[in-house]
């Protein structure tokens, strides 16, 4: 979890969630409509991030591994998905390390670029831009899963 610290405006806005099995969190993520798209931990927490034009950003998903390849991921999100187009954006964006990668494309995102991020401990990983247009209605939405 040390590369998705917890992100106190997911919690704030109220766009984080989590999935639990036999009372024990096993998958979490939310979205964001603030900048930047990947939690900084020493940014001030005092002052509050912007808003972002456009897109909103799919952020801090996580599986336990042990439940890996059980839909969790996908299921959450799709939650994702539904929440920020029912609350009016039509775009979603995030990063991707390549474990999810696969994930976010079978979900219908595109790429559209790569870059390298610093994680702690001074370790560097090979991120993918990803992107995907919410062409659907909020009707269609509910009443089927969203990837």
């Amino acid at each position: 979890m040390a590369f998705t610290p917890l992100d106190p405006w997911l919690i704030e806005d109220r766009t984080y969630y989590v999935v639990e099995i036999d009372g024990v969190i096993r998958a979490s993520g939310g979205w964001s409509h603030r900048a930047p798209m990947i939690h900084v931990p020493d940014m001030d927490q005092e002052q509050e991030p912007p808003e972002m034009e456009g897109a909103a950003s799919i952020r801090a998903m996580y599986t336990d591994p042990a439940f890996a390849r059980r839909g969790l991921g996908q299921m959450l999100l799709g939650f994702c998905e539904m929440s920020a187009r029912l609350s009016g954006h039509h775009q979603l964006q995030l990063i991707a390390t390549p474990v999810g990668e696969r994930l976010y494309e079978r979900c219908g995102y595109t790429r559209v670029g790569a870059t390298k991020l610093k994680v702690p401990q001074g370790v560097t990983i090979l991120v993918t831009r990803m992107e995907k247009v919410l062409t659907a209605k909020p009707e269609a939405i509910r009443s089927k899963a969203a990837c």
